[in-house]
């Protein structure tokens, strides 16, 4: 007695090896989910119906995404003793309380109750200049 084996019917899947690789590639450049399905020449749809079929691709996706994130900011570091700039910038925007050049403005805007009988809204603007 001969087994019989199912033949696989309807569209072949666009999620090749091919097309994980370039996925795969995308995201280690930064690449949001659009850019990289236009890297790889697939639609959105065909990404999110396959992360749906495989969840663990998901967590890829996020680890490769963070991938360029942490090589800068390992070139960052590394390089705080070669150029003072760099330096600068990095404590610029880690310790903005003490380093930043910029001045922020904390302003708040709260809005009155609107009379009863008409009139106008009244709006208070509180800034708080202590920065």
């Amino acid at each position: 007695m001969t087994k019989r084996v199912a033949k696989k019917t309807g569209r072949p899947t666009v999620m090749t090896d091919r097309v994980l690789d370039l996925l795969r590639q995308a995201y280690l450049w930064g690449a949001t989910n659009a850019e990289a399905c236009a890297y790889a020449e697939i639609s959105a749809r065909s990404l999110y119906e396959y992360l749906e079929k495989n969840p663990e691709f998901s967590q890829k996706i996020e680890e490769w995404k963070t991938n360029p994130l942490l090589r800068a900011k390992k070139k960052v570091v590394e390089d705080i003793d070669k150029d003072v700039k760099n330096a600068q910038w990095y404590l610029e925007r880690k310790q903005k309380d003490e380093f930043s050049t910029k001045v922020e403005n904390d302003i708040r805007v709260k809005e009155l109750p609107k009379p009863i009988l008409g009139g106008e809204t009244v709006v208070e603007v509180i800034e708080d200049k202590d920065v």
